[in-house]
């Protein structure tokens, strides 16, 4: 299969985009997409899933680990296209209870009416995961000053 690298050079070139049109595109720089394409780096975990939608394919495909773009990407086969969380999701979840755990007091009551209101949104529109299809599991988490 191939690399991050090979995979994104041929999506962005057959959109027919330059490297700095695809920059522009995921907001970075023309020199960030040089590194990934010569595979020195891979972009962080929201990059890549900005890059998958963008390209309209799945995050495994875009990754190297699946030679099936067929499948948009937070979909799978056999899974509902509502975009239930996903394993890759699960890294997601880890990095965004870092960046919480080190806000403030005041920040951390930004967020948490952020999340109220998107549960509620999702709550009316009927798009709301049923909480009992959740399984959450955060392990090495503690508090440490």
């Amino acid at each position: 299969m191939a690399t991050f690298a090979i995979r994104f050079k041929e999506l962005r070139t057959q959109k027919g985009l330059s490297q700095t049109g695809i920059a522009g595109e995921l907001g970075v720089s023309k020199g960030t997409v040089s590194v990934w394409e010569r595979g020195e780096r891979k972009p962080e975990l929201g990059t890549l899933e900005k890059a998958a939608l963008y390209f309209d394919v799945t995050l495994a495909y875009l990754l190297g680990d699946s030679d099936d773009a067929s499948v948009r990407y937070g979909e799978s086969e056999g899974e509902s296209k509502t975009g239930w969380i996903t394993e890759v999701d699960a890294e997601e979840v880890r990095n965004l209870a870092m960046q919480l755990a080190r806000l403030s007091p005041e920040s951390r009551r930004i967020v948490s009416g952020a999340i109220t209101e998107a549960f509620r949104y999702d709550r009316e529109r009927g798009t709301l995961k049923p909480e009992e299809e959740v399984v959450l599991s955060l392990r090495y988490l503690e508090w440490v000053e």
